[in-house]
């Protein structure tokens, strides 16, 4: 069975069947979400509320829509930037990433992480961080570097054990799971599994339990242990059931096929893939049900059953067709040729070898100016980083610069300033030491004026006393006078 096979082995393209996540979802339940949370971002509610909503329409447009998706995430960090709400920011460019690695972008993907880290860890929120860095080894590992990849989880992985995350280091080992298949290193696939599935025994949801039973299932599958895959596949399938998950149904079904068609158990696999049919068209999952199309026909291929192989492979290609999507035209042309060939029809077997050939070619062509594109892109962004970096150096010049001019200023500035004080101080002493002369010189003056007036009053007081004397002295008689008349 060789569309089985190549399924097998692919990246991206069986990311359907790979990640286990709800990426399809039900379009009718996703059409009334996107209503209420349109209805809910008319009402008069605050602007973190609004980026919120904004981000969440986007959010639930992504495997709808990818325009209305961008147009309103794009809508949010417009609003989150003018608003400096960084958290919203940081939501919105993980989206873009979202919507980016959709379409297999994945260095544009890389960069929109990248960013979202950076506004995350400027706020300190550790959990969105590690988030980042793990969607960031995602990415490596679909551009096929699974080492990089490993070293972005390892990483992450660091960080929810220091914030103490059961969830986040559950979900970072059930990545790393993903990683270790690739790698075809099923006994590490098989450990980080159940590691993550012992966290969920007790913190996870029935359909988290649900997803890592099988993804377990799925290593005893690849390493040939049949019976304890269809073990796993059971317990998931009760699982899947008892929450009405069809998302989760559809994909175990498949690998139950897949399992059953390892047995050499063709219609136990047609049923299968039969069951998965019905949900994929019931949730409207376009992917899902071009692989289920191409694998019934390969099925009814092998069973000898060619026309009915025909009409299933047939309308896998128009699907393909009328999706545009390059690698699943052609796959469909490549089986196509297979069942006309063994049909004995070599016509047409050949006419869809030619046109296999084409899209093969075309596929390579694309994938070439991709690498081309992506490769001077990359020069373009080392180009302007060297340009930023230039002009960063000439602002940091700039900014010493001015900073120097600035300094020297100031420190005339103070200088000056110290120089008035100075002198305040100076002049502020002469005018004492001046008012203190001067009043020194008052009270010089003021003294001999006094000295003057006493020495004056002393004369007169003197002059008096003589004057007083004589008039004595010529009132009384002399002693010669007195002596002579005491003789007599």
């Amino acid at each position: 069975m060789v569309f089985i096979l190549q399924h097998y082995r692919m990246k991206k393209a069986a990311l359907l069947i790979f990640l286990l996540l709800d990426i399809t979802g039900s379009l009718f339940s996703n059409t009334i979400s996107i209503d209420s949370l349109k209805k809910y971002s008319r009402s008069k509610i605050h602007d973190t509320l609004l980026i919120q909503t904004f981000n969440r329409i986007g959010k639930a447009y992504e495997f709808i829509d990818q325009d209305s998706a961008k147009f309103y995430i794009l809508k949010a960090e417009k609003l989150a930037v003018q608003k400096n709400y960084l958290p919203g920011q940081g939501i919105s460019n993980m989206y873009l990433g979202y919507l980016a690695e959709d379409v297999s972008s994945y260095d544009t993907a890389i960069s929109y992480y990248k960013k979202a880290l950076s506004i995350f860890n400027k706020i300190g929120d550790k959990a969105n961080a590690a988030e980042q860095i793990k969607l960031i080894g995602e990415a490596t590992k679909y551009k096929g570097d699974l080492k990089g990849a490993l070293n972005y989880f390892q990483k992450a992985l660091t960080i929810y054990e220091e914030i103490h995350s059961k969830d986040g280091i559950a979900g970072l080992n059930y990545s790393m799971g993903s990683l270790y298949k690739d790698m075809a290193r099923y006994d590490k696939a098989m450990e980080c599994y159940s590691y993550a599935l012992e966290i969920y025994k007790t913190e996870g949801s029935a359909i988290d339990n649900a997803n890592l039973i099988t993804a377990i299932g799925i290593i005893h599958n690849i390493n040939g242990d049949y019976k304890a895959a269809k073990k796993n596949y059971a317990e998931a399938e009760a699982l899947y059931i008892s929450q009405k998950y069809d998302n989760g149904l559809s994909n175990l079904y498949t690998w139950m096929a897949i399992t059953a068609y390892n047995e050499k158990d063709l219609n136990t696999s047609l049923e299968y893939f039969t069951r998965s049919h019905d949900i994929y068209k019931k949730i409207n999952s376009i992917s899902g049900l071009m692989y289920v199309y191409d694998n019934i026909g390969s099925i009814y291929t092998e069973k000898g059953d060619y026309e009915q192989a025909i009409e299933w492979q047939t309308k896998s290609l128009n699907m393909a067709l009328s999706l545009k999507g390059m690698d699943n035209i052609r796959y469909a042309y490549e089986m196509l040729s297979n069942t006309y060939a063994k049909k004995g029809d070599f016509k047409r077997a050949y006419e869809n070898y030619v046109l296999f050939i084409k899209y093969k070619d075309s596929l390579m062509n694309e994938n070439t100016f991709k690498q081309i594109s992506e490769l001077d892109k990359k020069y373009e962004t080392e180009k302007k980083d060297k340009e930023l970096l230039l002009k960063d150096a000439e602002i940091l010049k700039q900014s010493a610069k001015a900073e120097k001019q600035a300094a020297q200023k100031n420190y005339f500035i103070v200088g000056f300033i110290a120089m008035l004080l100075v002198s305040g101080f100076i002049y502020r002493g002469y005018k004492q030491k001046k008012t203190a002369n001067d009043i020194i010189e008052k009270q010089k003056k003021e003294v001999e004026h006094q000295k003057l007036l006493l020495e004056t009053k002393q004369k007169e007081i003197l002059d008096s006393i003589h004057y007083a004397k004589r008039i004595q002295q010529s009132l009384l008689p002399t002693e010669k006078y007195i002596e002579k008349k005491l003789k007599g």
